[in-house]
């Protein structure tokens, strides 16, 4: 047997929804211990997503978390060979498949399991690159985003674990200059300004006039006052890096 193909033999072992006979006969040895090592490294993966996943993992309960995980790992195993990306693989399965949710779990459990991901995102996310493309903010060009941030909408606001409630909610979770990794709460107008900047070509000032005609907001004083303490804001968070030129 090749390298190669003990490896696919070892995936099928512990990721198919059943041991099958034939991948213990290509292994060799008897069924029982690929048993036993099918379970330990499927216990792994649980204990490893509950890791990365604390506040997930006590919604769900531990018969819940392992449930949920078996489901996931039996109908679309992780495709990742890094660890630490499983929870980010998992967590996208459960907000597609909802119904492997426990029937007395929390009904902010999924925003809690996108915001944890969220999170370890931001912490395994790799510094922004030197960019020589970058140029003081302008109302005339796209804005050249950090590459250590997550942007989310979520009904519950899961972010604040002491006051959990039923709300719209539009955050930015996002590694900072300190390398803490923190969740920045917007106003409806702010959310909406920096999630149009996420697609690509689109131009800060684009952005603003779409929020303020969609808010119906009053451009005064106190709106451009606010305004710019936004952008400064964002800027000193290290969410904006700044303009981006075009090439």
């Amino acid at each position: 047997m090749t390298l190669d193909s003990l490896q696919r033999s070892l995936a099928s072992a512990c990721l198919d929804a059943d041991l099958s006979d034939d991948v213990v006969r290509d292994l060799g040895g008897a069924r029982s211990g690929w048993t036993l090592y099918r379970e330990m490294v499927r216990r792994r993966f649980i204990d490893t997503i509950g890791e990365s996943l604390p506040r997930s993992r006590e919604a769900l309960g531990p018969d819940g978390l392992a449930r949920a995980v078996s489901r996931w790992l039996d109908r679309a195993p992780p495709t990742t060979r890094y660890v630490r990306e499983l929870c980010l693989q998992f967590s996208r399965y459960l907000c597609d498949d909802p119904a492997c949710l426990p029937a007395d779990a929390p009904p902010w459990t999924l925003d809690l399991v996108r915001y944890e991901a969220a999170v370890m995102e931001a912490v395994i996310a790799e510094d922004p690159p030197p960019r020589s493309d970058l140029v003081a903010l302008s109302m005339e060009l796209p804005v050249a985003l950090s590459t250590t941030q997550r942007f989310l909408r979520l009904s519950w606001s899961v972010h604040l674990p002491e006051a959990t409630a039923e709300r719209p909610c539009a955050i930015a979770v996002y590694r900072g200059p300190n390398d803490a990794v923190e969740a920045l709460e917007f106003t409806p107008v702010a959310g909406d300004i920096v999630e149009a900047l996420r697609s690509p070509g689109r131009t800060l000032g684009a952005s603003i006039r779409d929020a303020i005609e969609h808010h119906r907001v009053e451009v005064d004083a106190r709106f451009n006052e606010s305004l710019a303490g936004l952008l400064g804001d964002l800027i000193e968070r290290g969410l904006f890096l700044g303009g981006r030129r075009a090439h």
